[in-house]
């Protein structure tokens, strides 16, 4: 392992490996779920403040953000061809600090990606679906669980 995080809310745990993977865990460390994607190691982990998304810096030189809740990547980050070795959010939440394998720091304006409303609203809007639709299987029913 490379990395590990507790939730802003203290009831999880991310962690992240050499493997290319990000693995949520509970606290009697029951594992949630395994976040896939990179290309090459994750390196470090952060959650933004409200704890809805999960930021990851990886060797492969993305930075990659996930919704916690449904397991899912909500965006890539490209960078500019080298490794990313850490990344956090800021204690507002407004900014995402990376540093990577040349010695760059960067700042992303995390308020122009507006992920914690954006997912707000898809789960306001897919409520009815979810909890209506008899083809929707039990698992996906319960993806905005916490969030709406």
């Amino acid at each position: 392992m490379s990395s590990v995080r507790f939730s802003p809310d203290g009831q999880s745990i991310a962690s992240s490996s050499c493997d290319k993977t990000i693995k949520l865990w509970s606290l009697d460390g029951e594992e949630l779920k395994t976040l896939k994607g990179h290309t090459a190691g994750v390196t470090r982990l952060s959650f933004s403040p409200g704890g809805k998304i999960l930021a990851s810096a990886s060797a492969d030189g993305t930075i990659r953000l996930w919704n916690v809740t449904a397991g899912e990547e909500i965006r890539t980050i490209e960078g500019h061809g080298y490794s990313y070795w850490d990344v956090s959010f800021s204690p507002d939440g407004k900014q995402i600090a990376s540093v990577s394998d040349d010695a760059l720091v960067e700042l992303w304006n995390a308020e122009t990606l507006n992920f914690e409303e954006l997912i707000d609203r898809g789960c306001n809007w897919l409520h009815d679906y979810l909890k209506n639709n008899i083809s929707v299987n039990e698992a996906d029913r319960r993806i905005c669980d916490g969030i709406y």
